[in-house]
């Protein structure tokens, strides 16, 4: 008995497109944030590691962002790195990145 693929004429069926290999592309995309204003805007957290104890904390920039405005603080990372303080430990300074 012939398969279903046999019995469709070849000017019917679809080309064969060939197969590209892509590359994993990761969350971020193309997108490399280097102020807090940055991560609000695209809708991404912030993610602290405390330098001393190795806390890690998950924030919401959009407070923070709106600090460092109303002080006139720097919005890099690595500026809000240096001023942050680990709820764990107390000690200043963090590594600071999307997450």
């Amino acid at each position: 008995m012939p398969t279903i693929p046999s019995l469709v004429p070849a000017l019917f069926r679809p080309p064969l497109l060939p197969v590209r290999l892509v590359r994993h592309r990761s969350a971020m995309g193309r997108k490399h944030p280097r102020t807090v204003s940055d991560l609000a805007r695209w809708g991404y957290r912030l993610r602290a590691r405390c330098s001393a104890c190795g806390h890690v904390e998950s924030l919401d920039p959009v407070p923070i962002a709106k600090a460092c405005h109303a002080r006139g603080w720097a919005r890099d990372l690595d500026s809000v790195a240096q001023r942050m303080r680990c709820k764990a430990c107390g000690k200043r300074g963090a590594e600071c990145g999307p997450g």
